[in-house]
């Protein structure tokens, strides 16, 4: 048990798993609708982690996690592309199809191109 530290709110679920020395898997969420933190139950296993989140009310969550207004979980996804500019990919294509049209064959390509 010293290996997993969870946390629990109404609405709040926060759980963190010591993977080795240097390595911790920290999973914050805000959660869809209440929980009773009380009667809410966790364990840890050689192979995974289990939580049990017992419903304040007999509500169907569509999902774990909290939308916003706009129908987005609230939770930052990791991305390698959060400091670049996004690609425009047809520009690139276009960029790629005019430099070979500008390229002069050479050798057999270009004594096919006189017949």
């Amino acid at each position: 048990q010293e290996k997993l530290q969870v946390v629990l709110g109404e609405q709040h679920l926060k759980v963190t798993v010591k993977i080795d020395d240097s390595t911790d898997y920290t999973i914050d969420l805000i959660l869809q609708h209440l929980i009773n933190p009380d009667t809410s139950t966790n364990q840890i296993f050689k192979t995974k982690v289990e939580i049990r989140l017992m419903k304040a009310t007999g509500v169907r969550w569509d999902s774990l996690e909290s939308k916003d207004e706009a129908g987005v979980n609230q939770r930052a996804y990791p991305s390698s592309n959060i400091s670049r500019d996004p690609v425009d990919w047809d520009k690139v294509e276009a960029e790629v199809v005019k430099e070979d049209a500008e390229d002069k064959k050479e050798g057999d390509a270009a004594l096919n191109e006189l017949f």
